[in-house]
């Protein structure tokens, strides 16, 4: 209804009312309502899709450089991340590129610096060896002096055998640890292998015999380094195991020594990585045995594996891959 107040002298005279029905008016609100309920879901969708195909174009250039990224090289030596255009994803490509391109050099230069200390050092290694194997055979040598150079060549081996180990790091890294197809006889080269170690009892159990093709240099050190390791940390005996699946060259290697925490398993043939660094430093290891293992077998298309629980000794398997052909049993 609509009032409308008449007034005069003063004062409200009379007051005159106006009514309609608001049937219609709550009709249109009610239509209204349906409206809106029905055009929201509508127009909510809508501005969905449209907000998606928005953040997925605005994404895409990220996404390429995810992309991109799990493709490169682990030496970081190869493509880079796509820096097309002028936008922030461009310019954080090229930011990226230009860090990895340092990464990549400073990576080139340890390698090389690596591989040139080691080759320096031969000389000067080769020299000391000499004069202290000499001195060892000199007759009349005092007793204090004796066990000094006694140290000194014990001591030159140890260093002999880490440039040794450095040397071969340096030439995986570089690409250039190829194998070489040779005829192997498996059971005369552990038999050597495990005649050089001392200590517990080292049993060999070999499933084939067969003389098969592969780098017989890479297989005694992948050898003579699990063996060496289980040697020095086993109880009373080791288990030496080889096996032919196919081509594949499986050496097992297990001690019955305590065992190896489950947070270290993961950890193991990392280079410098030693589960017990007071043991390890008494024994002579520098942390690199498995890490060529592992490498070597990488190299040969293989891989080092462990199985260990504390108290219940350490298996350690390596595979290589190795060739049949032209070869008789």
């Amino acid at each position: 209804s609509l009032s409308k107040r008449i007034e005069g002298h003063g004062r409200v005279l009379a007051v005159v009312q106006a009514s309609r029905p608001l049937g219609p008016v709550r009709q249109q609100v009610a239509d209204l309502n349906r409206g809106l309920a029905m055009t929201i879901p509508i127009a909510l969708v809508i501005a969905a899709l449209c907000g998606a195909a928005l953040i997925g174009g605005a994404m895409r250039p990220l996404r390429k450089l995810a992309d991109a990224a799990q493709h490169l090289d682990p030496d970081l030596s190869g493509s880079r991340l796509p820096a097309e255009g002028s936008d922030e994803f461009a310019e954080l490509a090229r930011t990226f590129n230009a860090a990895f391109d340092r990464t990549a050099a400073a990576f080139a230069q340890l390698e090389r610096f690596t591989g040139d200390a080691g080759h320096e050092l031969r000389t000067p290694i080769a020299a000391i060896k000499s004069n202290s194997s000499y001195l060892l055979h000199l007759g009349g040598l005092p007793p204090e002096s004796r066990e000094a150079v006694t140290s000194i060549d014990r001591s030159v081996d140890r260093m002999a055998r880490l440039v040794d180990d450095l040397l071969l790091l340096a030439r995986h890294d570089a690409g250039v640890l190829e194998p070489v197809w040779e005829p192997v006889q498996i059971e005369p080269l552990l038999q050597e292998v495990i005649e050089r170690n001392e200590g517990p009892e080292i049993e060999l159990c070999i499933e084939s015999g067969r003389t098969f093709r592969g780098d017989p240099d890479a297989v005694r050190r992948v050898a003579t380094n699990l063996i060496s390791n289980a040697a020095r940390y086993a109880r009373s005996e080791v288990q030496v195991g080889v096996r032919l699946e196919g081509d594949l060259l499986c050496l097992s290697v297990a001690d019955d020594g305590k065992g190896i925490a489950p947070e270290h398993l993961a950890r193991l043939g990392e280079r410098f990585y030693r589960v017990d660094e007071a043991r390890a430093r008494d024994s002579g290891g520098f942390g690199l045995g498995l890490a060529i293992v592992k490498e070597l077998c990488a190299a040969h298309g293989g891989a080092l594996q462990f199985e260990s629980r504390p108290g219940s000794g350490t298996t350690a398997v390596a595979t290589m891959r190795v060739r049949m052909e032209d070869l008789k049993p």
